[in-house]
């Protein structure tokens, strides 16, 4: 599936780890946002070479992902993951000046 033209709200730090088989991995959550009348945020996980390729990415910026979406049980409870095995930046952001200066 693709999810196109999403801006990136927030980077969370990369998490790495080695598997039970010994094979070390890296993983990094990014919240996306959709577009359109009625925005929505998306907790995307990025895996191996994609979440080094994220390294490269800001907030602010906009993707095109290709995703896979699947859930797993655990305790009768569903969780659900979005996993990004490829994506496209589309254009960078432009720098966000903040301002000390109150409203009053």
């Amino acid at each position: 599936m693709e999810l196109k033209n999403l801006q990136v709200v927030k980077k969370l730090p990369v998490e790495k780890g080695t598997s039970k088989t010994g094979v070390n991995w890296q993983k990094q959550t990014v919240v996306l946002e959709t577009n359109g009348e009625y925005p929505k945020k998306i907790a995307m996980s990025f895996f191996g070479n994609t979440a080094d390729e994220m390294s490269k990415v800001k907030e602010g910026d906009f993707l095109d992902c290709n995703i896979d979406i699947e859930s797993r049980e655990y305790n009768g409870k569903y969780y659900t993951d979005v996993k990004c095995w490829k994506f496209k930046v589309l254009s960078a952001s432009a720098p966000v000046e903040k301002s000390n200066d109150l409203p009053f």
